[in-house]
């Protein structure tokens, strides 16, 4: 007998669900199609609802032009689009979409939903989907105009590549998806949240801007450092715009952001040019932030070389790699001379700071849990400090502060309310907040922004007021106030090389304090508390020995920061308390709790001492509500 396998011709079905996981290859690449299509179809809103990172629910919804009822039955079959008639019409193509693939291969390797309506519909229309065809007829249905795509149990046919996937990774690649498309196209508002979750994960307004939008995903750290970067070569026939990070931002990571007419793409070529240029301005190991969006003529765009469209080849393209690294060249060489910032922050206190410098410490993509960053030391003490909390931590507590969505809070009790899953928890935010700023103070160490005083603030005089507080403590046994306040003054004074060089605490050599360390940006501790504070880093800091010096100061600083400054100058009281109500839930939800979702290693002791209990767990309030 012959050992020779019989060729047999694939089922229709074995190929295109072959087909489908060349463009299907996880959660993200399914919405990136969808909301391609959306764009194309001249959204202004694109709303994703996620559940399990995509695995077990995706849901797009649009307010585009809908999809025509006779349209219906075809639209999940392959080769199937409305962008492209001929094969030569791929050298014009413009729009995101042109295969006719993307919905057949989404419905090959799962359950898909689409309620859609046009301007013209008296209604709207869903349909069930399965292998690119309808089930059944579609059914008249109440919705707005544009369309609705319901995604379920993706690979469900695929198991080994369904448990493959691990939904956290899965809805960070979301995250990072949905940031990149809203810094494109900053005119559509994008809002992107977890199925259940009241807090949406990314919400930029319509009608925004790519600056707006990249300060909202990656945070004002990057935003307050860029420059424009924008230009026209007609002999290249090429338009460049888009938005760089200086010298002064130093980033852990490369952070590029590629579009090119308008489709996001990975381009090593230029990654690796603008690497060689930031080269020669930033130190080893630190990297910028950059978003290029390139324009050129369609017909010089090859969009048809990679399954997923995440690669194009260009007409040229040395030539404009070339003339893109020269203008970033020229711009950052125009960009290095270190700069200031002067805003003032407004204050009802004696001691009014404003910021005039910060230095980027922050994670270019909050939403993905990297681990706090920390700056270059080389002291033991330190790294010892460091190392404490390492071994202190409870990695379910983290978990619960790097996933939580944000409920709410009462300033007056100190307490917040967040949830992780369906546990709805309480957290006694001075005493977490302190131990958050300590390991700040900690991991950045001699690495912090600065606030500096509109007025310079006299020690002895900062003093004095604090001793005449009863918390103080004071005795007569202690001396006359006014020669401890000097004594105190003096003391710190002699001390104010160390705090500059290690804490960015400014004293002159009169004795009078000219700055302050900036840990958070938007948050700006409660400045009457400073008097207090220039006791205890005199009276309560074991200065004789380095380690218990740096972490007694860190800890008198960062209990003093966990006092966030709430203006409470109305004289009406229930405006007074509403105003600050929302404040501090502003400054918990989008400065503290952001950034504890990368840099907060809690520790086990927060347990222990019941700063965290659970108080309610989601599925036992739906009875009470009746509603979820």
């Amino acid at each position: 007998m012959s050992d020779l396998g019989v060729i047999r011709k694939l089922d229709e079905v074995v190929i295109n669900r072959i087909a489908a996981g060349e463009v299907i290859q996880r959660p993200s690449n399914a919405l990136k199609e969808m909301m391609e299509n959306s764009l194309d179809a001249k959204a202004t809103s694109v709303q994703v609802v996620v559940k399990d990172g995509g695995i077990k629910s995706l849901q797009i919804l649009d307010n585009g032009t809908g999809i025509r009822l006779k349209d219906m039955d075809i639209v999940c079959e392959r080769f199937t689009t409305s962008k492209l008639k001929k094969f030569e019409d791929l050298a014009t193509v413009g729009t995101y979409g042109f295969r006719g693939e993307a919905l057949a291969s989404i419905s090959h390797v799962a359950h898909v939903t689409i309620t859609t309506k046009t301007a013209d519909a008296k209604c709207a229309y869903r349909a069930t989907y399965v292998d690119g065809k309808i089930q059944g007829q579609p059914k008249p249905c109440a919705a707005n105009q544009g369309t609705k795509i319901l995604v379920e149990d993706l690979f469900y046919n695929c198991k080994t590549r369904r448990e493959a996937l691990k939904p956290n990774e899965e809805f960070s690649r979301i995250c990072d998806l949905v940031g990149k498309y809203s810094i494109q196209n900053s005119l559509t508002a994008f809002n992107l949240k977890k199925l259940g979750d009241s807090t949406a994960e990314i919400n930029t307004p319509v009608k925004s801007s790519a600056k707006n939008n990249i300060q909202l995903i990656y945070g004002s750290e990057i935003a307050k450092e860029l420059f424009d970067l924008g230009f026209e070569d007609k002999d290249l026939n090429l338009q460049v715009t888009g938005h760089a990070t200086n010298g002064r931002y130093k980033g852990p990571r490369l952070e590029m952001i590629i579009f090119i007419n308008g489709r996001l793409v990975e381009c090593p070529s230029i990654k690796k040019q603008v690497e060689l240029v930031y080269s020669e301005h930033l130190p080893a190991k630190s990297y910028p932030f950059v978003y290029l969006s390139v324009e050129m003529p369609q017909r010089f765009v090859d969009v048809n070389v990679h399954p997923t469209k995440e690669s194009v080849e260009f007409f040229n393209e040395r030539a404009i790699i070339e003339r893109i690294g020269l203008e970033l060249k020229e711009k950052l060489s125009a960009n290095h001379k270190s700069k200031s910032h002067g805003v003032a922050v407004e204050s009802s206190k004696s001691v009014q700071p404003m910021v005039i410098e910060q230095k980027p410490n922050k994670a270019a993509n909050p939403k993905t849990t990297t681990g706090p960053k920390r700056s270059s030391v080389s002291l033991d003490s330190v790294k010892e400090l460091r190392k404490e909390i390492d071994e202190q931590l409870d990695q379910n507590v983290q978990e619960i502060f790097s996933t939580h969505s944000y409920v709410g809070g009462d300033w007056q009790k100190g307490v917040i309310f967040i949830q992780h899953s369906t546990k709805l928890c309480m957290v006694q935010t001075q005493e977490v907040c302190s131990e958050f700023f300590y390991q700040l103070l900690i991991n950045r160490f001699g690495d912090f922004g600065q606030l500096s005083f509109k007025e310079p603030l006299d020690l002895a005089s900062a003093a004095l007021e604090a001793l005449q507080l009863e918390e103080c403590g004071w005795e007569e046994n202690h001396g006359p106030k006014e020669e401890l306040a000097t004594a105190i003054s003096a003391f710190l004074t002699q001390k104010r090389a160390m705090l500059e060089e290690y804490f960015n605490i400014v004293i002159n050599e009169e004795g009078k304090m000219l700055a302050f360390p900036l840990l958070l940006e938007n948050n700006v501790p409660d400045f009457g508390e400073l008097p207090m504070l220039i006791v205890r880093l005199a009276t309560d800091v074991e200065w004789d020995a380095e380690k218990e010096c740096f972490s007694g100061v860190c800890r008198e600083v960062a209990s003093f920061y966990a006092h966030p400054e709430l203006r409470l100058d109305s004289a009406n009281e229930k405006d007074r308390d509403d105003h600050a109500t929302n404040e501090f839930n502003t400054i918990m939800e989008n400065s503290v709790l952001r950034a504890m979702r990368t840099e907060f290693l809690p520790p086990k002791s927060i347990l222990e001492r019941r700063l965290l209990l659970q108080v309610a767990r989601v599925e036992d309030l739906y009875p009470i509500f009746e509603r979820c």
